[in-house]
């Protein structure tokens, strides 16, 4: 991993405070990082993009599936 890979994880990471903590308890996991190239398989795991968080919203009962994607943040 690059020295620009871990400082962009380590923003992604200050990125899930904002995220609101009634979300996080809804079942939600928010997916950020590198997930362009796979927008289609977490669509099809039932993710929905939240553009105003710049994060894919992914059922929790989802998330070994989602950590299996290279590039993705899950929180």
């Amino acid at each position: 991993m690059t020295f620009h890979d871990e400082c962009q994880q380590e923003i992604m990471r200050e990125m899930w405070d904002t995220i609101a903590a009634s979300e996080r308890n809804s079942g939600l996991l928010a997916v950020t990082g590198d997930t362009y190239p796979h927008r289609r398989a977490i669509s099809a795991l039932g993710g929905v993009w939240d553009r105003a968080k710049q994060a894919w919203l992914v059922p929790a009962s989802r998330k070994s599936e989602v950590l299996k994607l290279r590039g993705v943040v899950v929180a």
